[in-house]
């Protein structure tokens, strides 16, 4: 068959961050996070206008359309092939999307990415139904995808030479090599923002429109919840300040768009690359006419390096807390201690940047006594937006192994959110316990009249922040109270 048309698409229903790997929770019962640009189809998207294969994206979730919209879309673009993104919360959902799909046109071949097929084990891949799938992609979709379509147009059989995904055989699926990353990502072409609604992806304070920027893929650390090493590798792939700021100036002059998200795992390890990017900004047509956002660790964090980027247009840095134990630190591998924190955040604050701080429970050795440590340490970090994530063990993590061996895994992780459920428990809580914690906490930490008059400060001269704040608490509220 000839590839001509290619569709690609989130599926409808609640808004997850498809395009992440590590962070692939349900937004609308996160506390204050919004939904991501989708660059996953975005990379994919211009790569295939290079090859003038005709194709459309649509985020049927963001965009609030149905799954009779999908289909009736579906229908009638008559599509060779289609691309989607999953999350290990909503497999089984999409996958009844795609049967659905499958049966509307059964010449078209389905292609499905998510972190969940990573060097996935055959139990896994028994335990879904994958009928109507013809390639899993576990590995970096951008460089995985096109290549398919590639093969499939020059009637080439050899899938196996592609890194990182799963090929149907009959009814058995044949793993090609994982652990190879490629290095060329400054060879990509940006992701194609002119087939995505832009504004369905917004800074959650002033709603407005934000740009996810990919500026490194990897990540050195061996936290034993989180899948990126596993995914990207341990390796940091730094993209050139040359290749972001071109990206920067298309978003800005072509799109309008002047807030970003810096997507990197570990944006501030690399304190002279964090420099020149910071200071390309500078010297570029972008200066002062640009804000942004970034991840980072709390260790290394060099002292100047918050300032550096404050000047930069940064005005958020987020990061991964996770815990106020000692002990609980220790045994993540987190690389870091709580001394570290506290260091990060005054360093942060210092410099006149808000933090995001996220945080962890549930891990299979912590007791009342470990909660009580975080809870506190919540509330002495004191960060202008926080997220309280109940632990999942993803496949392909230390963490999942840690849990199985404690006979702890008594469901599946598949279908799990780890915003509003616990998959598993710990040797002395129950998973009712976690959840009931984080819900206390979180309405405990958001009620505070010191928390909410910092916000009503922080807004009275923009009235869209204002309302956005407005928003963020009935989410609040609607998910922590009334339900």
């Amino acid at each position: 068959m000839k590839i001509n048309k290619v569709f690609l698409f989130y599926p409808p229903g609640p808004q997850y961050q498809r395009g992440e790997d590590r962070s692939q929770g349900n937004v609308g019962q996160s506390t204050a996070t919004s939904m991501r640009a989708p660059n996953d189809m975005g990379y994919i998207s211009s790569q295939l206008d290079q090859k003038n294969i005709k194709n459309i994206f649509t985020d049927y979730a963001s965009e609030g359309k149905t799954a009779a919209d999908l289909y009736n879309d579906f229908v009638n673009f008559s599509a060779d092939i289609v691309i989607t993104s999953t999350t290990t919360s909503t497999i089984k959902d999409d996958l009844k999307i795609i049967e659905q799909m499958k049966s509307k046109n059964k010449n078209c071949k389905f292609i499905m990415k998510g972190s969940i097929f990573f060097k996935a084990p055959n139990f896994l891949l028994d335990s879904l139904d994958l009928k109507s799938i013809d390639f899993l992609i576990g590995g970096e979709i951008e460089f995985a995808a096109t290549n398919i379509i590639e093969k499939i147009n020059n009637n080439q059989k050899d899938f196996n030479t592609i890194p990182g995904i799963f090929i149907k055989e009959g009814n058995e699926w044949k793993e090609t090599k994982f652990d190879n990353w490629s290095k060329e990502i400054d060879d990509l072409p940006f992701p194609n923002r002119s087939k995505v609604n832009n504004k369905l992806y917004f800074r959650p304070d002033t709603g407005e429109p934000q740009a996810t920027v990919a500026t490194s893929r990897g990540c050195p650390s061996s936290c034993v919840y989180c899948l990126t090493p596993t995914i990207s590798g341990k390796k940091t792939r730094l993209r050139s300040p040359k290749s972001i700021i071109e990206e920067l100036e298309e978003c800005y002059f072509k799109h309008n768009i002047k807030n970003f998200f810096f997507k990197s795992d570990t944006f501030t390890i690399d304190h002279v690359w964090v420099t020149e990017v910071c200071q390309s900004i500078l010297k570029s047509s972008l200066k002062n006419k640009i804000e942004w956002v970034a991840n980072s660790r709390v260790r290394p964090l060099k002292e100047d390096t918050p300032k550096i980027m404050k000047e930069a247009g940064c005005w958020l840095i987020a990061f991964g807390f996770e815990t106020g134990s000692a002990e609980t630190i220790k045994k993540i591998k987190k690389g870091a201690t709580i001394e570290d924190n506290l260091r990060a955040r005054h360093l942060v604050k210092k410099a006149g940047l808000k933090v995001y701080g996220f945080f962890l429970i549930g891990l299979p050795w912590e007791n009342k006594e470990h909660l009580s440590d975080t809870e506190k340490h919540i509330f002495q970090i004191d960060s202008d937006f926080i997220e309280l994530h109940i632990a999942v063990p993803y496949y392909g993590t230390e963490l999942y192994n840690m849990v199985k061996k404690e006979g702890l895994l008594k469901v599946p992780v598949v279908g799990q959110n780890y915003f509003e459920e616990a998959s598993t428990g710990t040797k002395y809580l129950t998973p009712e316990e976690l959840v009931s914690f984080r819900k206390r906490v979180l309405i405990k930490y958001h009620a505070r009249p010191s928390y909410i008059f910092g916000k009503i400060k922080d807004s009275f001269s923009d009235r869209r922040k204002f309302m956005n704040y407005v928003k963020h608490a009935y989410r609040l509220y609607n998910n922590l109270v009334r339900r």
